[in-house]
């Protein structure tokens, strides 16, 4: 399994691994932030189609290399220096959250560190989520830095989320793998690379069969999801959000 995880450290920033063996799609994240810049979700969004224009039981696995972040969201500085960059990455995220959400495979993600604000939200539109018991944080933290939360991230935090979590989270308090877990955050905590692995093989082994049944995957997932969905690709812009980024000065 290290052989396997030396293997993604050696592919491009975002890239697409296929396990042919074991049936199983992975996107592996290798950048140190992993941040939901415009490059970035436009080649994740690439990377599903790749996924789904295959056949076969097979499962989709996203996961980071990195030692400390699986994912921080947006790019805030970025967008400070070019606006045009703020609706751009908006509409690409709530694109790729969508396509998540209703891929035509099982879907499973690996919280290997700190998961905040929309990087959060990305884990969430996965099946199912396991997250590192020793290190990391999942975090809604937009409160904290005085921004408002789009009423579209607040769908995603309800369809997948219990109320009294939500109702929790949206204050943006930090939670460690244990608290993560009790409060549904994620499914299962993974204690080293080879329970990783294990974990893994062991959703491919639940899940993977019902990936042979692609348009009937895709089909449930979207009419469990319709109101999201629709709210995600119809308006994909928030112009609270858009306010908040406009009132920030450059450095």
């Amino acid at each position: 399994m290290d052989t396997t995880f030396e293997k993604f450290k050696s592919l491009e920033e975002l890239d697409h691994h296929y396990d042919e063996e074991q049936k199983i799609h992975y996107i592996v994240m290798n950048k140190q932030d992993n941040k939901a810049t415009v490059p970035w979700l436009k080649k994740f969004i690439s990377l599903i189609d790749k996924v789904e224009d295959t056949k076969g039981p097979d499962c989709l696995v996203t996961v980071a290399t990195g030692p400390k972040i699986y994912h921080t969201g947006f790019d805030l500085d970025e967008w400070v220096q070019n606006p045009i960059q703020q609706h751009e990455a908006f509409i690409l995220f709530n694109q790729l959250a969508a396509r998540i959400m209703t891929c035509n495979v099982p879907t499973m993600t690996v919280v290997n560190g700190h998961a905040f604000a929309g990087g959060l939200l990305f884990a969430l539109a996965h099946d199912h989520r396991i997250m590192r018991t020793d290190y990391g944080f999942t975090c809604l933290s937009e409160l904290n830095i005085d921004f408002p939360l789009p009423e579209q991230y607040g769908d995603i935090l309800r369809a997948t989320l219990p109320p009294e979590t939500v109702r929790h989270m949206l204050y943006g308090f930090r939670y460690n793998g244990q608290k993560s877990l009790e409060m549904k955050i994620v499914n299962q905590l993974y204690q080293d690379r080879q329970d990783m692995f294990n974990q893994i093989l062991g959703f491919k082994k639940d899940y993977g069969p019902k990936g042979l049944f692609r348009q009937s995957v895709k089909d449930a997932k979207t009419n469990v999801y319709k109101d999201v969905i629709n709210k995600l690709l119809l308006n994909p812009v928030s112009l609270q959000f858009v306010r908040k980024i406009a009132s920030m000065k450059k450095p």
